[in-house]
């Protein structure tokens, strides 16, 4: 977890063959230390222990498999001989289909986006072998009621939603909408055909920077391109062939010396007078206006995209890049009830059955179901080239809606609806997103009738937004007080739907810079953020609205 160092390994992290890389530092899905999101989660898991097609089911021996089909994905690759400490199935061999799927979840704590969970699975062919045909999907079972759930499924959203029609969860409190927006599918890297029709054919995120080419060159369609990206003819311009979607932005080396910054006397490093690295910054994604930059690395300031399997890749380009994938799309989803699903025998352990669920090639438009509910998204079928990485994504997404809406023909979501917007937003926008600033440690002294509160100035000087060039955009503080830790007393700030949206403080201070009031822009439900009064920032408050022997959270 980005959050918790103490979740890193060590030594650093895996990088190629049995190299380590970042130690100490977060191993972020754009780099170095780098952190877009508030939360980001990280994790690997293969199925080399996965051995139905090699030992024997409910065999107390583990007798290998003698007779009908067998597959060994790894031959010669036996579980514990990297680890031996391995405590189950140690020195049979590698089973499953020789996969490694490695996992990151996004959340931002935004208010437009707070509501939002991102997963973006990239799966690897670790095997011996090319898999001819092969599918990637979700099973879904969203668990939000027993047998009053209803869902709709909408195929020009790719988005489906379910939500309790009594509208009532347990504990009598109000129940939420659970939508799930599929955003991200393997590639069809080489049949010659645009599969996402953006104009592109057989893009993928895992070439080389190629030669420059010329502004259309590489396009085969150019009025899909325009549209597809949201460009003129006037904004392409000379490009390298792997950079397919021309977002790739070199850098500004005013006196032409190799480097973009240099280091002063103390060891702190600055940006050289006229230059700016764009996307120029190397293959640990961290360029000289990052705090966390300790010098130049590979690939930096050589004016071409770079990327190098296992070592990084710069900002635009390559498995940084969402878009550079001529992805296959949805081709299949289907919601049923508990009794189809126990019927058709589409469980998890049934490969047949759910692959021919997977791969039936049927998207059911429009479709409304009530009882004990689960779905299934597929793309498939793809070729599966052994070494390559194929990566699927979904963003799961919560709103409160109005559950008369919910259940009339119309199945109405409106903050769904919003919020999947914004969920698309994100993730063409390569995960990217506004980000709050840097969170200050805050200390709470109590004492008779009053806590005194003080926090550092970690806010206000080492906050960077990376939609801005880096530049430090730190308005103010707003120090907010419950009695409970989950912090709900304070959220009484509703949208403009009646649903709750921000916390109301008990103090605030701010830059005098003549940015103060309500915002006229970013509003959430209808709801500006307020930026204050133009106090001036401190770094203190004494709460004296409290009482001896109880206990408050700030």
């Amino acid at each position: 977890m980005s959050n918790k160092p103490d979740s890193w390994p060590i030594e650093g992290w895996p990088s190629r063959g049995f190299e380590q890389k970042w130690p100490g530092e977060w191993n972020g899905r754009f780099g170095r230390g780098i952190m877009y999101a508030d939360l980001e989660t990280y994790f690997v898991a293969n199925d080399a222990q996965d051995l139905e097609y090699i030992i024997q089911r409910n065999d107390p021996e583990e007798k290998l498999i003698t007779e009908g089909p067998r597959y060994y994905p790894r031959p010669g690759k036996y579980i514990g001989d990297i680890n031996p400490d391995v405590t189950v199935q140690r020195g049979s061999p590698w089973g499953g289909l020789g996969l490694r799927v490695e996992t990151r979840g996004f959340q931002w704590n935004n208010p437009e986006a707070k509501d939002i969970v991102f997963f973006e699975y990239n799966i690897s062919n670790l095997s011996d072998y090319d898999i001819t045909t092969c599918g990637f999907g979700y099973f879904i079972d969203p668990a939000l009621s027993s047998g009053d759930e209803s869902a709709y499924f909408d195929k020009f959203l790719d988005l489906s939603y379910m939500w309790n029609r009594t509208g009532i969860a347990a504990g009598g409190v109000p129940s939420s909408t659970m939508g799930f927006a599929y955003l991200e599918s393997p590639g069809m890297a080489y049949d010659l055909v645009d599969n996402d029709e953006d104009g592109l054919i057989d893009e993928k995120r895992d070439n080389e920077a190629g030669a420059l080419i010329g502004p259309t060159d590489g396009i085969s369609n150019l009025e899909n391109f325009l549209e597809f990206y949201k460009l003129t003819v006037e904004d392409l311009h000379e490009h390298f062939e792997g950079d397919e979607d021309q977002d790739w932005n070199d850098g500004v080396d005013a006196n032409g010396n190799g480097r973009y910054a240099y280091q002063d006397v103390f060891g702190e490093w600055h940006l050289e007078p006229g230059d700016h690295p764009g996307s120029d910054v190397g293959l640990d994604g961290v360029g000289p206006m990052d705090l966390n930059y300790t010098g130049p690395d590979e690939g930096e300031c050589n004016h071409k995209p770079d990327f190098v399997e296992g070592l990084g890749c710069e900002p635009d380009f390559a498995v940084t890049d969402v878009s550079e994938s001529d992805m296959v799309g949805l081709t299949a989803f289907k919601m049923f009830n508990y009794s189809e699903w126990r019927s058709n025998n589409w469980l998890m352990k049934d490969d047949e059955n759910l692959w021919d669920l997977m791969g039936s090639g049927t998207l059911e438009d429009n479709q409304y179901l009530v009882g004990t509910l689960y779905e299934v998204f597929a793309s498939a079928p793809f070729p599966f080239y052994r070494g390559r990485t194929e990566r699927i994504s979904m963003g799961l997404l919560l709103t409160y809606e109005n559950i008369q809406t919910l259940n009339s023909s119309s199945h109405e979501a409106r903050n769904l609806f919003r919020l999947k917007n914004i969920a698309q937003i994100i993730y063409e926008r390569d995960y990217r997103f506004a980000q709050p600033p840097l969170m200050p440690t805050l200390t709470a002294t109590p004492s008779d009738g009053k806590v005194i509160l003080t926090w550092n100035d970690v806010s206000d000087k080492m906050t960077r937004e990376r939609f801005l060039d880096n530049v430090n955009d730190f308005e103010g503080y707003k120090l907010y007080r419950a009695t409970d830790k989950l912090m709900s007393d304070p959220e009484v700030i509703t949208d403009g739907q009646g649903t709750k949206m921000f916390k109301k403080p008990i103090y605030q201070c701010d830059l005098i810079d003549s940015l103060e009031g309500y915002t006229d822009f970013g509003l959430v439900g209808g709801t500006a953020f307020y930026l204050g009064d133009e106090t001036g920032l401190t770094h203190y408050f004494v709460d004296e609205n409290v009482e001896n022997g109880r206990t408050y959270y700030y």
